[in-house]
């Protein structure tokens, strides 16, 4: 699993103080975070990329691991 997608997920099950712990929550609900995260970790990648310009391709390096890393993520099907 993406470690960013599920820390993100984590980070958002958590805050809505779900009274389970995040390593023991239904599959339903892990489900449903992984999805957020996911979005959000698509919506940072498309704000990097559209600042890149801005900073000379600087943000390259992390457009490309945050692609890379989500791509393997959906291929492996591991938010399923």
């Amino acid at each position: 699993m993406s470690a960013l997608i599920e820390e993100i997920a984590e980070l958002i099950y958590t805050s809505d103080e779900q009274a389970i712990p995040w390593n023991h929550a239904i599959m339903d609900d892990k489900r449903y975070y992984l999805q957020i995260a996911d979005v959000v970790v698509d919506a940072v990648t498309s704000h990097l990329q559209s600042r890149d310009d801005d900073f000379d391709e600087a943000l390259q390096p992390a457009i490309l691991l945050l692609t890379t890393e989500t791509d393997l993520y959906r291929l492996r099907g591991n938010d399923r």
